[in-house]
C-alpha cells in the first residue's frame, strides 16, 4: 500500500448531508436512500473521545494505553428543515390545511445517521476535501437570540459502526464531487 501525504488549508464548510442508517450489525451497514440537507451549515466541532490508562511504577509512568472511544460532534445551520427534526429528533411532521408541524412526544426516538461534508475553499494538495462520521446520534435544537437569526444547533456523539468499527473518515480529492458520496452500502457486491 502506498501512502499518499496530502496537505491542505481548509476555509469553510457546505454541504452537510446526514442519511439515516436502516441497518448496522455484522453482515453490512445500510445507509437509508433520502439524502437529507442540513442547509446554511455554519459551524462544525468535532473532538475524539479516548481512553487513556497509564501504567505506574517506581514513581514513573512506565508505559500507557490509548483506545479511541468515540467522536463529540456539534454543528450549526442556518435553516430550520422539518426533515432534519425527523430524522435526529425522531419528531413527528404533520402537513394539513396549508401548514406544517413538527411535533415531539416522549415516546420518540433518536435515530443513528450517517453524516458528511466539505470544505468551502481549500488550498494545497487537493481541490476538495470531506470528512464523513459514519454513526452519530444527538439532540437538535433551535436557538433563538434577540436581534439576531435563528439557527439549528446538533450536539450528540459519533459511535463505531458494528459492521467494521469506523467512526471516521477524511477524503482529499483531486477534482471536484458530489457529498454523500462516503455513506455507501456495505458490502457491496
Amino acid at each position: 500500500m502506498t501512502t499518499t501525504n496530502k496537505s491542505v488549508c481548509s476555509l469553510g464548510v457546505k454541504d452537510l448531508v446526514l442519511k439515516e442508517i436502516t441497518k448496522d450489525d455484522s453482515t453490512g451497514v445500510t445507509y437509508g436512500t433520502e439524502v437529507i440537507s442540513a442547509k446554511g451549515v455554519k459551524t462544525i466541532e468535532s473532538t475524539l473521545i479516548q481512553e487513556t490508562k497509564d501504567l505506574e511504577g517506581d514513581g514513573d509512568i512506565l508505559a500507557t494505553y490509548t483506545k479511541n472511544k468515540g467522536i463529540d460532534i456539534k454543528f450549526t445551520n442556518a435553516k430550520v428543515s422539518t426533515a432534519l427534526f425527523a430524522l435526529i429528533n425522531g419528531a413527528t411532521v404533520t402537513t394539513a390545511d396549508n401548514k406544517t408541524t413538527i411535533t415531539t412526544a416522549t415516546t420518540d426516538k433518536a435515530k443513528y445517521f450517517g453524516m458528511e461534508y466539505k470544505d468551502i475553499n481549500t488550498d494545497g494538495d487537493a481541490t476538495e476535501t470531506h470528512t464523513a462520521f459514519y454513526k452519530v446520534k444527538g439532540t437538535l435544537q433551535k436557538q433563538y437570540s434577540e436581534g439576531d437569526w435563528t439557527v439549528c444547533s446538533f450536539e450528540g456523539k459519533a459511535v463505531k459502526r458494528e459492521y467494521d468499527s469506523l467512526l471516521t473518515a477524511d477524503e482529499f480529492y483531486d477534482t471536484a464531487t458530489q457529498t454523500g458520496g462516503m455513506l455507501k452500502n456495505l458490502p457491496t457486491t
